[in-house]
C-alpha cells in the first residue's frame, strides 16, 4: 500500500514505480519469499521492502518535479530494502553532459554496496526543463538536488534522511555543495564524492565560509594530477574525514571512471569507512 501521508506527486510515482519493478536479479539483494497470505517478507536480517523499492533489472524512469516548477528526468535503481542509504549522482556540466556520464559498472557497484541510486539529468540536460546555465550558477540548481533528495527519501527505498550520498563529477559538485549548505543539519549529506572539484564548486558558496557545515561531513575529493590545485588548497579546511585522491595522467570528472577505473574501487572503499554498515 502507499502511504496516505505522502504528497500526490510521490503517490504518482510511487504507482508508476510499483508497476514497473519486476523480480530480483542475481546480482541485487536478495528477492522476498511470501507469506501464506501472499504478503511480501523480507529475506532474514533485512529490512522490509518498500513499495517501489523492488529490484530491478533495468533501471525505472521517473520524474521529478522542482521547488521552482521544472520537471527533471532521472533513472532509479532500487536497493530493494526500505530504510537503506541512497546515493545521488550529478554530472557533469550541461547540456554536453547528461546522467550517461556515471557508468553502468559503476552504478552496479553503488548497488552492491546497498545503496538505492538515483541518476539524475540536471536541469537543461536531456529531457529534463530549464536553462542549463541555471543548474550551476545562482540558487536555482540547488533545487535539482533538493527534489532528487526528496524522492529518494519520500518514495523509492525511503532513505533516512541523513543517509543519502551525493556523488558529483565537475560543476555537478556546485550542486551538491549548495546543497549541503543549505540543508537543515538532519538532512545533509551523509557523505560527499566530488570528482574534479574546481573553482566553479564556489560559484554560490566557499568552503572557507561553511567549515562548520563541511567538518561534518566525510568528502572525498577524486582528481586528475593536473586539477590538484583547488583540491589542495581547500585542503587546510578539510574535517578529520575529507580524502583527497589524485590520479595521474587522469581525465576530467566523470572521464576518471574510463581513465583510472580505480576510482571506483576508491569511492566504494570511502563509503565502506564513513556510512554506517
Amino acid at each position: 500500500m502507499i502511504p496516505a501521508t505522502l504528497s500526490p506527486p510521490i503517490r504518482v510515482l510511487l504507482g508508476v514505480i510499483c508497476l514497473a519493478a519486476c523480480s530480483s536479479n542475481e546480482a541485487g539483494p536478495p528477492s522476498t519469499a511470501a507469506d501464506d497470505a501472499g504478503n511480501a517478507t523480507p529475506p532474514e536480517g533485512a529490512g522490509p521492502v518498500a513499495a517501489g523499492c523492488e529490484v530491478t533489472e533495468a533501471p525505472v524512469a521517473v520524474s521529478l518535479s522542482t521547488e521552482d516548477g521544472l520537471t527533471l528526468e532521472a533513472d532509479f535503481y532500487p536497493s530493494g530494502v526500505a530504510k537503506g542509504p541512497a546515493a545521488v549522482l550529478l554530472h557533469m556540466i550541461p547540456p554536453s553532459n547528461d546522467k550517461s556520464n556515471f557508468p553502468a559498472v559503476f552504478i552496479q557497484a553503488l548497488r552492491d554496496r546497498g545503496l538505492s541510486v538515483l541518476n539524475v539529468n540536471r536541469r537543461g540536460a536531456g529531457a529534463s526543463d530549464g536553462e542549463p546555465r541555471d543548474a550551476y550558477e545562482g540558487p536555482s540548481g540547488r533545487l535539482d538536488a533538493v527534489a532528487a533528495h526528496r524522492f529518494v527519501t519520500e518514495s523509492g527505498c525511503l532513505a533516512p534522511v541523513g543517509s543519502v550520498v551525493f556523488v558529483a563529477a565537475s560543476n555537478g559538485t556546485t550542486t551538491a555543495l549548495d546543497f549541503s549548505v543549505e540543508a537543515a543539519p538532519d538532512a545533509r549529506p551523509s557523505a560527499l564524492v566530488f570528482l574534479s572539484p574546481g573553482g566553479y564548486t564556489e560559484n554560490q558558496h566557499t568552503v572557507a565560509d561553511n567549515t562548520e557545515v563541511l567538518a561534518t561531513i566525510p568528502v572525498m575529493l577524486g582528481y586528475p594530477d593536473s586539477e590538484r590545485a583547488w583540491p589542495n588548497a581547500v585542503g587546510e579546511y578539510k574535517g578529520q574525514a575529507w580524502e583527497l585522491h589524485e590520479y595521474d595522467d587522469g581525465r576530467h570528472g566523470a572521464g576518471l571512471f574510463e581513465s583510472n577505473p580505480d576510482v571506483i574501487d576508491d569511492i566504494v572503499g570511502f563509503l565502506d569507512r564513513t556510512l554506517s554498515p
